[in-house]
């Protein structure tokens, strides 16, 4: 997991078409990786340094001792994780649609 200590980032998901969609910027402070980190597959999104970006790596042995010290930051984790991908199914979605009206005339 990573989390940022200086500049910002953007996540993207790639669509059926190739094309990259933006989903949301994560600034200092926010974290991301963590879906794979707990999935244990690869992230269906891409992170793209908006600017310079400085990072703190934190490992998944650290990353799962602290949530045994602190079982509330596994939960605010899981939280974000849900919310992160209900953007992504969102940003999908939205795309799609766009799709099908622009197919549709």
């Amino acid at each position: 997991m990573y989390i940022i200590i200086a500049g910002q980032a953007k996540v993207t998901v790639t669509n059926k078409l190739g094309m990259e969609l933006e989903v949301m910027n994560i600034l200092r402070g926010e974290f991301f990786g963590e879906m794979a980190l707990f999935s244990g597959e690869p992230s269906p999104v891409s992170i793209v340094a908006v600017d310079d970006l400085q990072v703190i790596v934190i490992y998944s042995d650290a990353v799962n001792t602290m949530i045994e010290r602190q079982p509330s930051l596994g939960r605010e984790i899981g939280q974000i994780i849900e919310a992160r991908s209900k953007a992504v199914s969102m940003a999908v979605q939205a795309d799609v649609s766009s799709h099908a009206e622009v197919d549709s005339l």
